[in-house]
């Protein structure tokens, strides 16, 4: 398991697979966590958590994207909204 991520990592297949679904700080977030916790992983007895942990967090971050996203989408949504029906009363 450790060698497939350093291999990952050397490659950066990790970075070109999610690069396109988050943005860029999350995968430099995730990128950081899988080169830390396989810097340390013979050490640490719980590498199952280590393992979930950056996924954990990328999903939080997706969350949180997707989230501002759609709260941009709706501020656009009714301000186009309030404009186009200021400009009907005129």
């Amino acid at each position: 398991m450790k060698l497939r991520y350093e291999t990952l990592i050397r490659t950066g297949e990790i970075k070109r697979i999610v690069m396109g679904v988050i943005p860029f700080w999350a995968v430099t977030l995730l990128y950081d966590l899988i080169a830390l916790h396989v810097s340390f992983l013979p050490f640490l007895p719980w590498e199952r958590l280590l393992i979930i942990l950056p996924m954990i967090i990328l999903l939080i971050c997706l969350l949180i994207s997707v989230s501002l996203l759609l709260g941009l989408g709706a501020l656009i949504y009714v301000g186009v909204y309030s404009v186009i029906s200021v400009l009907r009363n005129c």
